[in-house]
């Protein structure tokens, strides 16, 4: 091989390497978070199973907009993680008044709920710590 032809070939293995891998489903969570959650909530948000990350950050954000909570705690709403072929979960200490709450990603649905129940009791009163509970939680991949 000549050093053009191996130039050639250097060139497209290099690209291959680097050229984006298409993923099989891309997902983001949406926070919004005031200074003081036990007074005034928190909105979440999130979204699994779209063709690119700006549209699972779309959905995130209009579903964390949209949630029950206070128009000013909607306003905060940001993307806080991205994710692909992975697993969301969230839980909330239920009980109105209290700070607990807690979400993580992860590559499988126990993990990802036993990340965030522990996030939960991490921000909980310790009187309220054995409230938290999973309230949700999804994949982006085939079901675990």
């Amino acid at each position: 091989m000549g050093r053009y032809g191996f130039l050639a070939f250097a060139l497209v293995f290099a690209s291959a390497m680097v050229w984006p891998k298409p993923s099989g489903a891309e997902g983001a969570v949406a926070i919004g978070l005031p200074a003081n959650v036990a007074k005034s909530g928190v909105a979440l948000g999130y979204s699994t199973k779209h063709p690119t990350r700006e549209k699972a950050e779309e959905v995130a954000l209009e579903q964390c907009r949209t949630a029950p909570a206070s128009k000013a705690v909607q306003s905060l709403c940001r993307i806080v993680q991205t994710f692909s072929d992975q697993c969301v979960a969230f839980s909330i200490d239920p009980a109105t008044g209290t700070p607990g709450y807690g979400w993580a990603v992860a590559d499988d649905k126990e993990a990802a709920s036993a990340a965030a129940l522990q996030m939960c009791v991490e921000k909980s009163n310790p009187s309220r710590r054995k409230f938290c509970k999973v309230t949700s939680s999804t994949c982006d991949q085939p079901a675990n």
